[in-house]
């Protein structure tokens, strides 16, 4: 969507039924090959790829010189024949970048002395040390994100998911964010609002993954879900019901309850929801049938995008029933 003089215009987002894949899974023949099956029976439509991981790795030989300065990338992939193979079996490429969690930028930081570039404890060490979390508040940990998808959009990836745009830790007293001005979700929302329009400007769009319970509790993360909606195309809220206890009711339930509540807090904004599924075994939930049940549950609350989340990236092929 776009905002102009506070009145939200939605923009056509396409389809997006897609799957996690890592770096060193679209390095691995099998993992590779299992993914490329999806697309050609057309389970599936979208990759998510990894750019950025939550270690602060970039799975690609990136030429951002940050990124080589501190040694951050390992090459899995070559990126243009990963978006070339994809498109080749009728299939889109969303990078995924793990923002502001970012041990290899947070520790190459702080070892430079550039400590403002780093979350911190209220004694002036790094907040969960080592240095695991960037300072969103601070230009140069934004610009680095952004060259990243900047990089990645020229390689002719379509999508941007900002995932962990957040702040880190469940009480706010025991985080320093240094140069930080407002609030924490301030500072986020601002982030996202210029990445959108630098997105928008190169023909990519932009998604931002949130977690589950920030509907109605992301102010400590400084995730304001309305906000955030109104600086993206779409939403991408963790919904993962193996983590939610059995007495909140079936994978079904839970999943169609929370994606009600997003689609309350998102009403208005011209966002779109893309939740993501849980696809591996945690909580007594998972295989075919659980599968199933959240997407069944997602359409039944009038979304029809999601994405798939396996950390040993073999997914459910019997829960996907082949688009027409």
């Amino acid at each position: 969507n776009t905002t102009t003089k506070g009145v939200v215009v939605p923009v056509q987002y396409p389809g997006l039924r897609g799957v996690h894949v890592t770096g060193p899974a679209w390095e691995s023949e099998v993992l590779r090959s299992g993914i490329i099956r999806l697309l050609d029976e057309r389970r599936i439509d979208t990759v998510v790829l990894d750019l950025k991981d939550e270690g602060g790795t970039v799975h690609y030989a990136s030429a951002v010189p940050r990124v080589r300065e501190i040694g951050a990338a390992t090459a899995f992939f070559d990126l243009d024949e990963v978006v070339s193979t994809v498109e080749r079996h009728g299939g889109r490429v969303v990078g995924r970048i793990s923002t502001f969690r970012d041990p290899r930028l947070a520790q190459a930081a702080w070892a430079a002395g550039q400590h403002d570039q780093v979350v911190q404890a209220p004694d002036g060490r790094p907040y969960g040390e080592p240095a695991e979390f960037t300072n969103f508040a601070h230009p140069a940990v934004r610009r680095y994100n952004l060259d990243i998808a900047y990089e990645a959009i020229s390689h002719g990836v379509n999508d941007i998911l900002w995932d962990d745009v957040r702040q880190p830790g469940g009480d706010p007293d025991e985080v320093v964010v240094p140069r930080l001005t407002g609030t924490a979700a301030d500072s986020i929302v601002s982030f996202l609002a210029e990445a959108h329009a630098q997105l928008r400007r190169r023909g990519a769009y932009q998604g931002v993954t949130v977690e589950g319970a920030a509907a109605d509790r992301g102010a400590p993360s400084g995730q304001d879900v309305p906000r955030i909606a109104r600086n993206a195309d779409y939403v991408a809220p963790i919904i993962f019901p193996g983590y939610w206890t059995s007495q909140e009711g079936t994978p079904g339930q839970i999943t169609r309850r929370l994606v009600d509540r997003y689609r309350e807090v998102t009403r208005g904004s011209g966002t779109v929801l893309a939740p993501w599924l849980q696809d591996f075994m945690t909580g007594g939930v998972g295989g075919d049938a659980d599968v199933r049940a959240q997407i069944d549950a997602t359409r039944a609350a009038q979304v029809n995008r999601f994405m798939l989340w396996d950390p040993a990236v073999s997914y459910s092929a019997g829960a996907l029933v082949p688009a027409r």
